[in-house]
């Protein structure tokens, strides 16, 4: 598996909580057609990793709270054992809401 270009670019993996993720995939990969999302535990990762907080970088048309708080996990990077889960993602006709909406996917992102 490999990171998004824009990871690479930043020097850090961009990630978000379950409610975000909607917003994260039609802000930054509104067009690109498979995804696979990580679980990992934050709180054991920072530890010993750098995870930096900080404001999202936008909203969508649909979101109505205010900017996220994001973390940020600079490099090195993800390790398989620092990942708890994994499930691939496909956007297909109805968008990411849609595929999002699978039940699935609702009970993983949880």
């Amino acid at each position: 598996m490999t990171l998004p270009q824009l990871d690479h670019d930043d020097g850090f993996v961009h990630t978000s909580s379950g409610p975000q993720v909607l917003d994260t995939l039609e802000l930054f990969f509104k067009d690109v057609p498979q995804i696979w999302l990580l679980r990992m535990d934050v709180g054991r990762l920072s530890a010993w990793r750098k995870i930096e907080w900080l404001p999202g970088s936008g909203q969508t048309s649909t979101q109505t709270a205010p900017r996220h708080i994001c973390a940020h996990l600079h490099r090195p990077w993800l390790k398989g054992e620092e990942i708890d889960s994994f499930i691939s993602v496909a956007q297909g006709k109805g968008g990411w809401e849609v595929a999002l909406s699978d039940r699935k996917v609702k009970e993983w992102l949880v």
